[in-house]
């Protein structure tokens, strides 16, 4: 039976809106109005100024790279990343994403890119890269293993990996007042792997990978003014971004 109880913050319009979305987070299920996910009409839509990519994360990234640097972006989507690392970076850029439309907009910032699936049998990097980023992506993967083994042999310096925390505390506490971690936009099937940091950590040991060092990410929704998704990002960190290397 589908949910009609709205809820209690509606009765109560003078209460912060943040609060009312955290309410909702904890308590309710949210709507889909599709049977499938489709990655072209994400892109369009993202093309339209839905859901940009977030400036913290840009910069957070861009901390990370050496200027001059190689860029391969897997999953770049509309390339937004890929143009602020050239203008801050002086990056060569790279990208590749599996959605034509995608691929369309980052050809548009005069960004190389390429319509592929890195995790299909006889693809292969065409080149090394100094740096791979990879975010947001592994998540939205049935089997993610067979993307990081192409990456071995092909990254002089680091792979930057960005996932969702499943160990945040608003997951946690979803879980405990009996909801599932909510972690997609459009359609529950756009997240099919999940991780807690411990497990991410774990699971790059097992492919032959290390993490050399991770940060937790801001993430607009739950901006605080203590920032304790810095200095305790296992739990408080919704998103976390992972400096990795090769063994």
């Amino acid at each position: 039976m589908s949910e009609t109880k709205q809820p209690l913050f509606d009765e109560h319009p003078g209460l912060s809106l943040k609060i009312r979305k955290i309410y909702d987070y904890m308590f309710h299920g949210f709507p889909f109005h599709t049977d499938r996910l489709d990655y072209e009409e994400y892109w369009t839509r993202v093309s339209q100024g839905y859901r940009p990519v977030s400036i913290a994360k840009q910069k957070m990234i861009a901390s990370m790279i050496e200027e001059g640097s190689s860029v391969l972006d897997v999953g770049c989507g509309g390339g937004n990343l890929l143009q602020y690392l050239v203008e801050k970076k002086k990056i060569k850029p790279f990208g590749v994403d599996v959605a034509v439309k995608a691929d369309e907009l980052t050809r548009k910032r005069g960004i190389e890119a390429q319509v592929a699936d890195l995790t299909k049998d006889g693809f292969t990097l065409p080149q090394t890269y100094d740096y791979v980023v990879i975010s947001e992506v592994l998540e939205h993967l049935p089997n993610p293993e067979q993307l990081m083994f192409k990456l071995k042999g092909k990254v002089n310096k680091f792979i930057i990996i960005t996932v969702p925390n499943t160990g945040f505390i608003g997951e946690r506490l979803r879980m405990l007042f009996g909801r599932f971690p909510k972690q997609w936009v459009l359609h529950p099937s756009e997240h099919l792997r999940f991780w807690t940091v411990a497990d991410f950590i774990y699971w790059c040991g097992q492919l032959g990978f290390k993490v050399v060092s991770y940060r937790g990410m801001l993430d607009e929704f739950y901006d605080i003014k203590i920032k304790v998704w810095k200095f305790w990002p296992r739990l408080f960190a919704r998103y976390v971004l992972y400096k990795i290397a090769e063994r």
